[in-house]
């Protein structure tokens, strides 16, 4: 215990009280990697990293150009070497800003324990921590709270139910991409963000091998990411009940399935075309936007943007910059993905529609967006199809710098 004239970041106003002299008094404990000794409550922490690390090297054959001679001679071109420089930079940006603040989460868990503790505060242990906190729920408790913190987090809650997923499966079909239920896992662990520029790392290295013509929507995807849409409209609601953690999950084991290799290899004709269900994800997105944007503060909505508001949530709390600046990544990397795209041939409508994409997505969020945009793709490839040109769309790569 000691007197200080403020309370100390990260402490609880309950665990503070007013000492003798007039200065804030704190109970707080000593730093997490002081309090950090062996025990059975850190197997599901070290199985948590471990799964980390599979993850990458089950996806590993996807980014390393050498791992598979098609790849060796795609990179040597400067199109693919810039475009996948490009998305290993996006990535380790991601990652280094999302964990960044993971890891101060983690932190400012602990001390928050700690202060509980009262008097022992100085004598509390990692293993006590584990014990008493569950990290997931605590997070996503912490994310959801507020309106302007759902404001954030459903952006890409909206964003990896809809159209990422589709992009995933599209795409990965495509180019072949191996384990792409690994690049869906690793981004629920680790960030949305870093996932999915590894991804854009993978097309960038892999020429496209399957004919447009021949992708499908199958029910599986349809079914299991409109059922993941519908676990995010139930999130507000069920945030202070017992049903919050099992949605959760319900949520992000859901988009596990349409990824699987017994989905992929097996499509079934469907009703919605690929360009129809991008259309349905952004329609979907913006109707779950408008219930939270009309729960926000009415000061937050008089501020252009809501950017004040925004900036003031996103370092609000380290599991808010965490989720938030996945946010961020995951548009820009988008946003460098639409710009690539056709870099070639975009006319000046094309590139007036990238601004509007790039303006109107602190609106709308980034499912809406690039949803649309995504549903404009493929029609156009469509259409070539129906003018005769899948050759040229085999050949043009995705996602390069010309």
């Amino acid at each position: 215990m000691g007197a200080r004239t403020r309370k100390p970041e990260g402490i609880p106003a309950q665990y503070c009280s007013v000492g003798k002299g007039g200065g804030v008094e704190c109970r707080h404990s000593h730093g997490l990697h002081e309090a950090m000794e062996w025990s059975q409550e850190l197997l599901p922490l070290l199985g948590y990293f471990l799964l980390i690390l599979v993850l990458l090297v089950l996806i590993s054959p996807n980014v390393l150009p050498s791992s598979i001679p098609s790849r060796r001679s795609q990179v040597t071109s400067g199109a693919a070497s810039s475009s996948a420089m490009c998305y290993l930079g996006l990535a380790i940006l991601s990652i280094g800003f999302t964990w960044t603040y993971m890891f101060k989460y983690f932190q400012r868990s602990f001390e928050v324990a700690a202060a509980r503790a009262g008097p022992n505060a100085s004598k509390y242990t990692v293993k006590e921590w584990l014990a008493s906190t569950s990290l997931f729920v605590e997070a996503w408790h912490q994310v959801c709270a507020t309106p302007m913190a759902w404001w954030w987090s459903q952006v890409l809650c909206a964003w990896t139910a809809g159209p990422i997923t589709g992009f995933w499966y599209f795409e990965g079909q495509r180019h072949r991409i191996r384990r792409v239920w690994a690049f869906m896992l690793l981004g629920q662990v680790v960030a949305i963000s870093f996932a999915q520029n590894l991804f854009f790392l993978a097309l960038a290295l892999s020429p496209t091998t399957l004919s447009p013509r021949s992708i499908t929507t199958s029910p599986l995807l349809i079914w299991s990411t409109l059922l993941s849409f519908l676990t995010i409209a139930l999130v507000p609601s069920t945030i202070n009940k017992p049903t919050f953690l099992p949605n959760l999950l319900l949520m992000h084991i859901l988009l596990l399935f349409p990824l699987l290799p017994v989905s992929t290899r097996a499509p079934r004709k469907s009703l919605l075309s690929p360009s129809a269900l991008y259309l349905l994800y952004s329609l979907l997105s913006i109707a779950l936007r408008y219930p939270t944007y009309v729960t926000l503060p009415s000061s937050s909505k008089q501020r252009p943007l809501h950017l004040l508001s925004a900036i003031q949530t996103l370092s609000s709390h380290p599991a808010q910059s965490s989720i938030s600046y996945d946010v961020v990544f995951a548009f820009l990397s988008m946003l460098v993905f639409i710009i690539l795209e056709g870099k070639e041939d975009r006319s000046l409508l094309d590139w007036i529609g990238v601004v509007a994409i790039a303006a109107t997505t602190p609106f709308l969020g980034i499912a809406a967006t690039s949803g649309f945009w995504l549903a404009q793709r493929e029609r156009t490839i469509a259409r070539r199809i129906q003018k005769g040109k899948a050759k040229e769309v085999d050949e043009g790569g995705v996602g390069k710098v010309e």
